[in-house]
């Protein structure tokens, strides 16, 4: 369990530290945590408080570890560096789709590169599932 939310949180904070890098390099918004309270705001459904986009963040992080997890376990493969690259992929993707299903239902975002943004999002999640792996091996 200790592994399992080690996991988790310094996931989370490594692949954001990789959006922040990457919003700085190219001065286009990619932070997910910012994004999320913009889209919050918007939302009458959810408090406006300052920290909601990263509550949100860390939820949805969860969510990917219990992927993680469940991947974990169930998989008969060998876990590997490679491993973890192909189930960061495929949280990559997973989450270029839920990014496209959120800019659909809240149209609020004209300034954002798209392009950019899938692409710096597939890559966190390699980084998440790396990060993710990385902190197991620790554990074992």
């Amino acid at each position: 369990m200790i592994a399992f939310i080690a996991a988790w949180l310094i996931s989370v904070i490594t692949m954001t530290l990789f959006s922040i890098l990457v919003n700085v390099y190219t001065k286009y918004e990619l932070r997910e945590h910012i994004l999320l309270k913009r889209i919050a705001k918007a939302s009458a459904l959810l408090p406006t408080k300052p920290y909601i986009g990263w509550i949100i963040h860390f939820c949805f992080g969860l969510g990917f570890m219990l992927l993680f997890e469940g991947l974990w376990i169930i998989t008969p493969m060998n876990k590997s560096l490679l491993w973890a690259i192909a189930v960061g992929t495929l949280m990559g993707f997973l989450g270029i789709l839920g990014w496209k299903l959120l800019f659909k239902c809240y149209p609020l975002f004209s300034d954002i590169n798209f392009k950019l943004y899938y692409i710096q999002l597939f890559f966190a999640h390699i980084i998440f599932s790396l990060t993710a792996y990385g902190i197991y091996q620790l554990y074992n």
